[in-house]
């Protein structure tokens, strides 16, 4: 059983882990494929916009045409099937926070248990 202060700390661990997750998506994933897609059409990337898994767009970007008017394309449009499927679930904290949840905790309940102590078993065997 963990205690309350490893549950916490779980939380904590799981919100960062999920911020980092879209951190990282972002960075690696999303503003590359944006950019190459802005460089291709002239047109200047702005920003990604990300939604939850309820939407069928999860991920867009925006752009801005040198007419000053703004442009929108689906990541889905500018990447493999798979990335994209890797990107929308890092972006989705009501799915990643509760899984990183979860395997923080068991984490801890395992190292908890492979540290834990017990006593010494005494023998009592009969005389």
């Amino acid at each position: 059983m963990l205690s309350r202060k490893a549950w916490v700390l779980s939380g904590v661990l799981a919100v960062a882990a999920a911020l980092g997750a879209i951190q990282f998506a972002a960075r690696s994933t999303v503003a590359p494929a944006c950019q190459a897609h802005a460089r291709l059409h002239e047109l200047r990337y702005v920003d990604y916009t990300s939604y939850g898994y309820r939407h069928d767009s999860n991920t867009i970007c925006n752009f801005r045409r040198a007419d000053g008017s703004d442009d929108v394309v689906d990541l889905k449009e500018l990447v493999p099937f798979f990335t994209d499927l890797w990107v929308s679930f890092a972006m989705d904290v009501e799915i990643t926070i509760p899984l990183f949840f979860v395997l923080f905790a068991g984490a801890g309940a395992g190292l908890a248990k492979a540290t834990r102590r017990d006593p010494p078993r005494q023998d009592r065997s009969p005389p």
